[in-house]
């Protein structure tokens, strides 16, 4: 991604999203493209915001507005003019797959994290035909095993998180067994991976 090129971002339309509490930050040194993530400061982000990305739509290519207000309809409105986007993170909202569904034109999408939606097989199905997909979180989502088998049959190389099964109780006062606690460490590490920004 860094191997694309673009004009610098408006300062007015950068400092317009900070001041809706959001950090914009470029991806790298020696860039313009942008990462643009939603602390938890900045909840209240929500449809009628989504008009200040607009600006930016050439430069931003990580976008996380995990936690926030944002819903299907503003989201099937903004998303398709981001067409750099690389890596998106729209987990914790109210999404369903509508929300889903504009992101077949995006093709330098690599990885989308939607856990904690109501995103089911059929907004999965969405996304087969991105070829540089490599990631998709979904788990607490109405994905199934299926519906992940079948966006990897669409893609082979494309990998769906749908998180640990959770390890049957037996007693209420035993030990954590060794395999829950994997589990456990295995998700958090998956959340870190599809939810917090790094300098790549």
């Amino acid at each position: 991604i860094l191997s694309v090129r673009v004009a610098p971002g408006s300062p007015a339309a950068i400092e317009a999203l900070k001041a809706k509490r959001l950090r914009v930050e470029p991806l790298d040194d020696d860039t313009s493209l942008l990462v643009v993530q939603a602390p938890p400061a900045a909840r209240g982000f929500a449809d009628a915001d989504l008009a200040l990305l607009e600006p930016l739509a050439s430069q931003i290519v990580w976008l996380d507005l995990g936690g926030t207000q944002v819903t299907d309809a503003g989201l099937t409105r903004t998303l398709p003019k981001l067409t750099n986007l690389w890596k998106l993170s729209i987990d914790r909202t109210s999404i369903s797959d509508r929300a889903l569904q504009p992101l077949a034109s995006l093709t330098r999408l690599e990885s989308v994290n939607v856990y904690g939606t109501q995103v089911t097989d059929a907004g999965l199905k969405s996304l087969g035909q991105l070829a540089r997909l490599r990631a998709v979180y979904a788990w607490q989502t109405q994905v199934t095993p299926e519906g992940a088998e079948a966006l990897r049959t669409a893609n082979t190389r494309v990998q769906v998180n749908l998180g640990a099964p959770a390890a049957p109780v037996t007693d209420a006062t035993s030990a954590p067994t060794e395999s829950s606690t994997a589990a456990s460490k295995g998700k958090r590490m998956a959340q870190q991976t599809g939810v917090r920004a790094v300098r790549r």
